[in-house]
């Protein structure tokens, strides 16, 4: 296995034990729910993603958002920790910044 391949099977791991940390699941839907979101940011440092996710009110939240002028809004690298279980977005549709919790990502 390659250094890198190890680092993102790391990477996963930390994540699927932050998500069954946060929310009562199996190892198979932690697992599902960290590629997904792995995805969403991938897509949102390099566009727009469409994602609905579930507050805390229990309220479904449909929105559209990106990351990709995180450095610009902050003035500093964007880093990601898999152990984080809120996610920091820029709602496109609302034009600012919120945050969800991942365990909750639909």
């Amino acid at each position: 296995m390659k250094e890198s391949e190890k680092a993102d099977n790391r990477l996963l791991e930390a994540r699927v034990s932050t998500l069954r940390r946060e929310r009562i699941m199996t190892v198979k839907e932690a697992i599902s729910l960290a590629h997904r979101i792995d995805a969403l940011i991938q897509r949102m440092l390099h566009g727009e993603a469409e994602f609905s996710y579930m507050r805390q009110t229990k309220q479904i939240k449909h929105t559209r958002g990106t990351l990709t002028n995180y450095e610009k809004t902050f003035r500093r690298a964007l880093k990601l920790n898999p152990e984080n279980s809120f996610m920091l977005y820029y709602d496109l549709n609302e034009q600012r910044w919120y945050t969800f919790h991942v365990a909750f990502l639909l």
